[in-house]
């Protein structure tokens, strides 16, 4: 009997993605990875970005391997919030459709994220769509204003969901039509100015004593040690460990840059434990599979059960390990300029936002309630 997998239309971090319903397969786990789907934990599903070009990745990816049911969004290509009626979008034109391809193409040569390749081809989609009849290259500040008022504002999607649709419109009408577009046409909302997540030094101990199993210790240890994000984690090569001069060589990390970073005396002595006890044979962290790569799913998995064995209440995440670690290390005297290099920052100020939620200094600062007599 062929597997059935259901589309649903969702709304999830802003934005208007596929959301794929199944039950646990590992082949239509690798079929939705092959499309660039990624795991939502708090819907529980895989996800997407809606347009046409990811709809077509989806049937190419599950082809011989599953019924792909649609009926979800028959009635509307996205699901509003506030009871905000279903807006059915008119189809784009062939051409531009053919625009837009072009530029997931030029994308993909520029050697954009596969995850912002999406994103991006759908905001510019999602645009020409309630805007059938804009003509690009007479694109006005107050059709944006109208766009971001009817539409964005309309169903509360995030800041972040406007910036990329700023960011994916202007690299769009610049790159197929030669258009650079002044900053002030397309305006940016208010960024908010949101703190970082941290665990206090000792839950993160306490975490780590709650995980037995060597294998996963030795990788929550390391992202914390180290404050690596776990995509930097999961495709670390043992090749990229030099115990004799103790530094790790993170490759092609975000924005495809690397850096070299200290290996820790502990990591070092859990990592030879480790290797001894599952012998992996490419990556440091590998899954049940000799030489294929660890899931960030199950990275978190094994968090979630360490965060609940702990009694930690915090909707921990694998990113909080590394903010705890530039925290802890800026509540130590460590220099902000030496934690971006650590951290991989291309800019000093994305390194001090840890200066916001260190509270060595603050929590020493009296309150003048406690000089009266009360």
């Amino acid at each position: 009997m062929q597997k059935t997998i259901i589309i649903k239309p969702l709304t999830h971090k802003g934005a208007e993605h596929y959301g794929l319903y199944f039950k646990y397969d590992s082949q239509l786990i690798a079929c939705a990875r092959e499309a660039g789907c990624q795991f939502s934990y708090s819907n529980k599903c895989w996800y997407i970005p809606i347009n046409q070009t990811n709809l077509n990745k989806l049937f190419t990816s599950f082809k011989e391997q599953a019924w792909l049911d649609l009926s979800a969004l028959k009635e509307a290509i996205i699901s509003p919030k506030n009871n905000l009626k279903p807006t059915l979008l008119p189809p784009i034109s062939a051409s531009r459709s053919a625009e837009i391809q072009q530029f997931e193409d030029w994308l993909r040569y520029k050697h954009y994220s596969e995850n912002t390749i999406s994103v991006y081809t759908a905001c510019v989609e999602v645009y020409f769509r309630a805007n059938p009849n804009a003509d690009p290259s007479k694109i006005t500040k107050q059709e944006f204003i109208t766009f971001n008022t009817t539409y964005i504002l309309k169903r509360h999607l995030s800041l972040t969901y406007q910036n990329q649709f700023v960011n994916a419109l202007k690299l769009f009408l610049k790159m197929i039509f030669g258009l650079r577009v002044e900053t002030d046409m397309l305006e940016r909302p208010r960024r908010e100015k949101k703190l970082p997540n941290v665990l206090s030094k000792q839950e993160v101990q306490l975490l780590l004593q709650h995980t037995k199993n060597v294998k996963h210790k030795t990788m929550l240890s390391f992202v914390y040690a180290c404050g690596l994000r776990i995509g930097e984690l999961i495709n670390l090569r043992i090749s990229d460990i030099d115990f004799d001069r103790k530094t790790i060589h993170i490759k092609l990390s975000k924005g495809y840059k690397d850096r070299v970073i200290g290996l820790p005396q502990i990591i070092e002595s859990m990592l030879k434990q480790y290797f001894k006890l599952y012998r992996p044979k490419t990556f440091v962290i590998e899954g049940d599979h000799p030489g294929k790569i660890y899931s960030s799913r199950s990275a978190q998995q094994v968090l979630k059960k360490s965060v609940t064995l702990a009694g930690i209440t915090k909707p921990v995440t694998m990113h909080w390990l590394r903010h705890s670690y530039a925290t802890h290390l800026l509540e130590a005297g460590t220099d902000t300029r030496y934690i971006q290099v650590l951290l991989g920052h291309s800019s000093i100020k994305t390194t001090e936002i840890y200066t916001h939620v260190s509270t060595n200094q603050i929590k020493n600062i009296p309150s003048p309630l406690d000089d009266l007599d009360i």
